[in-house]
């Protein structure tokens, strides 16, 4: 029976049973006329041709049971892509998303100069940051002046309406770690000897870019 790279058919459009079976033809063609007529060998050929059968049907299912959890894998992984792409759209917007595209292309291309830009971007978000900081300083109450109270928390243990539902902070931590488990998945596959040479440059490079966006997103989040 032919292999799968043997045939121009793809292995969903290829008839197993068929191959098989036209297989264990061709060799029973070779024995002599006066033995093919012999009800022994009738009976041989005949077993030969159902065990053919079950053979080219149990490849069918295996090819069928392939295709089918490769398709499952390649839907989860589009699903997981999309969710983590919202999420970077979200929290980055469209000026962070087109510097994440861009660090995303020069890493398989000059990653030289991936390093310097993302050397860049931290320093522009830590002076963000640190301006963010000032800003946000609470104003020096002049002498004498008693500053206000903060009320007390509502009693009995209730949520205050006007508290948010969810920090910034919770969303950023949970992406952060889902950036994280990429890259730390990446590294993993790189360094196992099995499973290595089915790293692509460009596994290499979506690992790379999401250590780089975990890192600017820890720290940009909180701005």
């Amino acid at each position: 029976m032919p292999d799968d790279d043997q045939t121009g058919d793809s292995p969903e459009e290829r008839d197993y049973v068929a191959e098989a079976v036209a297989a264990v033809d061709v060799t029973l063609s070779q024995a002599p006329a006066s033995v093919r007529e012999t009800p022994e060998y009738k009976a041989l050929a005949k077993q030969a041709r159902q065990s053919a059968r079950e053979a080219g049907e149990s490849k069918r299912r295996e090819v069928e049971a392939r295709t089918e959890a490769a398709t499952t894998r390649q839907v989860a992984e589009a699903q997981r892509q999309a969710a983590l792409e919202a999420q970077l759209d979200d929290v980055l917007g469209q000026d962070g998303i087109a510097a994440f595209q861009e660090l995303s292309d020069l890493s398989e291309t000059d990653p030289v100069a991936a390093a310097r830009m993302f050397a860049k971007l931290m320093t522009t978000a830590q002076s963000s940051l640190a301006a963010a900081a000032e800003t946000a300083a609470p104003p020096v109450a002049p002498e004498g002046t008693v500053p206000a109270r903060t009320p007390p928390p509502f009693p009995g243990g209730g949520v205050d309406g006007n508290a948010p539902l969810m920090t910034q902070g919770e969303d950023i931590e949970a992406l952060s770690t889902k950036l994280d488990d990429r890259y730390a998945e990446v590294v993993a596959r790189n360094q196992d000897p099995v499973t290595r040479n089915r790293v692509t440059q460009r596994d290499r490079a979506n690992g790379f870019i999401s250590y780089i966006a975990s890192a600017y997103v820890k720290a940009t989040g909180n701005r």
